[in-house]
């Protein structure tokens, strides 16, 4: 795997359910921390996706269900910007969690 590039790394764990997942963020810092081949490595985080299961557009303020850790995760380390990747649809979202950017989600193109 090569990060350098622009890679991606993708999580699923065990620990991880429903309504909450681990991240694996060193303190105060937008670097994450993962373990390939026995080794620990480091590396910068520049954006994250999540992905929802559904969109309920009767919560015209959050639509998405953006939760208020993943707010606080967005505003600390990626400029107020979460992408969301709704599973169903297959849409991508850019949606900014501040001012009412939570009520009006971006669509993305793939």
């Amino acid at each position: 795997m090569n990060l350098d590039d622009k890679g991606v790394l993708v999580y699923k764990e065990v620990g991880n359910t429903y309504t909450s997942t681990h991240n694996y963020f060193v303190s105060n810092s937008n670097e994450v921390e993962f373990i390939l081949g026995g080794k620990r490595h480091t590396v910068l985080a520049t954006g994250q996706v999540h992905t929802h299961p559904s969109w309920n557009p009767t919560q015209t303020e959050n639509p998405l269900g953006i939760s208020g850790a993943d707010i606080n995760l967005a505003n600390k380390y990626f400029d107020g910007i979460i992408n969301i990747l709704l599973v169903p649809t297959k849409q991508l979202f850019k949606v900014s969690v501040n001012g009412n950017g939570l009520a009006f989600p971006v669509e993305r193109k793939w």
